[in-house]
């Protein structure tokens, strides 16, 4: 493994600026001036192009956030509340059944975009999708059964209490049952989307996505005409929102304050807000010597997360060893889990020592003669992840002698290997939601899965009695105070047993410029900014903006 040197990697971030630093200097791009851009929202899409499927149950759609555009959930799930759960296309919900079953009223005056109503018949079968078709469950719905119960209601059946499911409702897309009764459900490219959202696919090309906003929008009147969506790359990115081609930007941005921001404070705006997820480093229980927790805390141990965080430079704070970000999931946090771990070398080895393990050579070798490399894979295409994973080996080389073996493989490749547990470690963003979600995403030990067979849950497959019990008592209660006390023990868990290493923060990431549009709307629990991570957002995010040519 080359020699990732702190200098050798700051010299690697800073790389990663040079064309947005040049910028600096004073150069524009062509098109930047204010004609045609005063009614169209310009947003950017992070693909390499664009492929006409509008198909959200199809596996090779690409159009990511496009979607929140056109179809919308059944309830609005907070991200930066903690869970909270509001009604969107359903205007109520009520629990009965001891919490077994969850009966969804319909909003009445919600139009799809080619003027038919929505309807209980609509929410029914978008609800029954999952159920009939397994691979459309991407939301992770555990309801068992789906049923009309009443002219505009529809009940959801549960074989257990399932107070804290509400989460994944707010991911389910709902979608006209005349549209898709007939067709293939999961191979359909749907090129003309029908949805309740705020708008309708205008033109379309590789390069660009231009959305018309309706003016029957049932959430209210909206400022943008326009709604595009350009594909281009990071640097690219940066480049076209520096020279207000763009409004605004979902992405990670090393030294962003210093390279946005002051080039026009008055308009411009970096701010990265932890999302209650982390980016962590997942281990595979089911497969030597993951499964050793000596090995677990060594490792843990052996990692600087402040040095990691400073190297990245993202902005991005370092993680507790609970996992719990402070500003989503705070009102749960131990106080001895509130402060970030320090690294400790020492003790690293000699965790390895109780479990009968040493560093030989660069790898990890047992007593009984056996060796193993440490095998690390993140997503290739996100140049923050390979940087942190780089910073992550750097600290192991370092503090443990370990020299990792790292590997950069594209999102859908790997996504794929985690879910059948073909990975050794990997590092990715996870977590966050509902605290209950939190937790059972990780490591819910109540579905622990052979390796081969695809999972959502539990990838890592942590097989563990007590943290299945508890997870099992947390998805049953509403009450405040056993909630508090079972997530008590999962955060033990986490920290002692190390299931996982959170080491940074994740973010909702928001670069965003006033040139042409003001009114930027925030999440209600703090200052993060609303951006277009789920339907609600992004309808909320068109509401709220105010033209500056108007």
């Amino acid at each position: 493994m080359p020699d990732l040197s702190r200098r050798s990697m700051m010299a690697a971030s800073g790389a990663g600026l040079g064309v947005t630093a040049a910028l600096l200097s004073g150069c524009t791009l062509p098109g930047s001036g204010r004609g045609g851009r005063s009614r169209t929202l310009a947003l950017s899409n992070r693909n390499s192009s664009m492929v006409r499927n509008f198909n959200v149950f199809s596996p090779a759609s690409t159009i990511g956030s496009l979607a929140n555009f056109v179809y919308e959930p059944a309830l609005w799930a907070v991200e930066m509340g903690g869970g909270r759960v509001e009604p969107w296309l359903m205007k109520s919900y009520e629990w009965s059944d001891g919490g077994r079953a969850l009966t969804l009223s319909v909003r009445a005056g919600v139009l799809f975009s080619d003027g038919a109503p929505f309807t209980a018949e609509d929410a029914l079968y978008s609800f029954q999708l999952p159920l009939r078709i397994p691979e459309t469950n991407a939301a992770g719905v555990t309801y068992t059964h789906a049923e009309r119960s009443g002219p505009d209601a529809v009940t959801l059946r549960w074989d257990r209490p399932a107070y804290q499911e509400l989460f994944p409702l707010g991911t389910l897309k709902m979608v006209p049952k005349r549209h898709w009764e007939h067709r293939s459900v999961t191979t359909w490219d749907n090129p003309q989307p029908v949805g309740t959202g705020p708008c309708t696919v205008d033109s379309f090309s590789t390069a660009q996505v231009r959305m018309k906003v309706r003016d029957d929008y049932w959430g209210g009147p909206m400022a943008p005409d326009f709604v595009s969506f350009r594909t281009v790359g990071e640097d690219n990115a940066k480049l076209r929102i520096l020279a207000h081609e763009l409004d605004f930007l979902d992405i990670s941005w090393p030294g962003g304050a210093r390279y946005f921001d002051a080039r026009d404070p008055h308009l411009n705006s970096y701010v990265p807000s932890p999302n209650g997820s982390f980016a962590g480093i997942f281990f595979n229980h089911a497969k030597r010597p993951w499964g050793d927790v000596h090995v677990r805390r060594a490792l843990n141990l052996g990692l600087d997360r402040r040095v990691v965080s400073r190297l990245v430079a993202t902005d991005q704070a370092p993680a507790n060893a609970a996992g719990l970000a402070p500003n989503v999931f705070g009102d749960y946090l131990l106080d001895e889990y509130a402060v970030v771990p320090d690294a400790d070398a020492d003790a690293a080895h000699h965790e390895l020592a109780r479990g009968g393990w040493k560093v030989a050579a660069g790898r990890l070798e047992h007593r009984d003669g056996r060796h193993y490399t440490v095998k690390l894979a993140c997503f290739a295409g996100i140049p923050s992840h390979r940087m942190q994973a780089a910073a992550v080996a750097d600290q192991w080389r370092r503090n443990l002698g370990v020299d990792v073996q790292l590997s950069a493989v594209n999102v859908p490749t790997l996504v794929d290997r985690i879910n059948k547990g073909q990975f050794d470690l990997h590092l990715s963003p996870q977590g966050g939601g509902s605290i209950y979600n939190h937790f059972r995403l990780l490591m819910d030990a109540n579905t622990v899965t052979p390796i081969g067979r695809s999972t959502l849950f539990n990838a890592i497959r942590w097989d563990d009695k007590e943290t299945a019990d508890l997870l099992t008592d947390l998805a049953a209660t509403r009450d405040p105070g056993k909630t508090r006390r079972v997530v008590a023990g999962l955060q033990r868990i986490m920290a002692d047993r190390v299931p996982a290493i959170p080491f940074i923060w994740s973010c909702n990431w928001a670069a965003r410029t006033t040139a042409y549009w003001t009114g930027w709307p925030a999440n209600k629990d703090g200052d993060s900014p609303l951006g277009v991570n789920s339907a609600p957002a992004a309808a909320t995010l068109l509401r709220s903006l105010k033209s500056v040519a108007a």
